[in-house]
């Protein structure tokens, strides 16, 4: 008993990297592990994928969209199913519409603190910072800046101008098109003003949709600023550091004494991939 001398946070960002682990028992293992109602929603929140924890069930499970989002960036990414609350997806190269996959499929997670924009070519977006904070509303942090409550405010509201826009540029679109027909002009899109406006808007098809990430339709938004760090959101206990991944995956993890019998894992090895998971 006691064996263990860290942290809940520290034992957590250990065990983060392994993609399989769905029951751990940590009972009488350190000083703190004493009663899982102490300690168990804490480790929840750091290991999402659980699904007990000292036969404690987890009140918050991923659900079957939350594990198709989870596959996709397993999948993909390489990611851990349990290292989506403190989520680290530099320099995995994500280019073009790949940026817009991932956030829209970060909207079903619980990803509390994410570093997305160093090497990721796609993360060079006019305010880039505004789509990831105005689309992604459980982030308490984003490439280790804290998220602030007006930053957020800011964001929203310049998300919701921009989908405004983008609505207003299709309805001018379809009417163009109708025009043409009408006209007998020929192919739609022949005339290079209307390609080059077509070019613009060329994520403004992801408007419509609430978890839904685009680029400015006009020019970059400039006159959004966050007014300041009061009322800033506080970072999830347990900082932004993760753990070194394992090299094999695990189906449980027990450092106490008592056993138990883990969980058939989403991720199976082959498995169909529904929703964002798709080769």
């Amino acid at each position: 008993d006691n064996a263990l001398a860290c942290t809940p946070q520290e034992l957590a960002r250990a065990l983060s990297g392994c993609a399989f682990l769905r029951v751990l028992n940590v009972r009488g293992a350190a000083r703190w592990a004493r009663h899982p109602s102490g300690y168990a929603p804490l480790l929840f929140a750091l290991l999402p994928a659980l699904d007990t924890i000292d036969g404690e069930a987890n009140d918050r499970p991923l659900g079957a969209d939350g594990w198709c989002a989870a596959r996709y960036l397993h999948r993909n990414m390489r990611v851990s199913p349990n290292e989506l609350a403190h989520l680290n997806l530099e320099n995995k190269g994500i280019v073009g519409e790949d940026l817009f996959c991932v956030v829209c499929a970060l909207t079903l997670l619980p990803v509390r603190s994410l570093r997305l924009r160093q090497g990721n070519p796609g993360a060079a977006i006019p305010a880039y910072r505004f789509h990831v904070i105005g689309t992604l509303l459980s982030l308490s942090s984003l490439d280790g800046r804290a998220v602030t409550a007006d930053e957020r405010a800011n964001a929203l509201r310049e998300l919701e101008s921009i989908r405004a826009d983008a609505r207003a540029f299709n309805a001018r679109i379809a009417a163009k098109k109708e025009e043409i027909m009408a006209q007998g002009a020929g192919a739609l899109g022949s005339s290079k003003p209307h390609g080059k406006k077509r070019r613009r808007m060329s994520m403004a098809r992801l408007a419509g949709g609430i978890g839904s990430v685009m680029r400015r339709v006009s020019t970059p938004f400039v006159k959004a600023r966050p007014k300041g760090t009061e009322g800033g959101l506080e970072p999830h206990a347990g900082g932004d550091s993760h753990g070194a991944k394992d090299g094999a995956p695990h189906s449980r993890a027990s450092v106490g004494a008592r056993g138990g019998a883990a969980s058939a894992s989403p991720l199976g090895e082959g498995g169909e991939t529904r929703g964002w998971a798709q080769d």
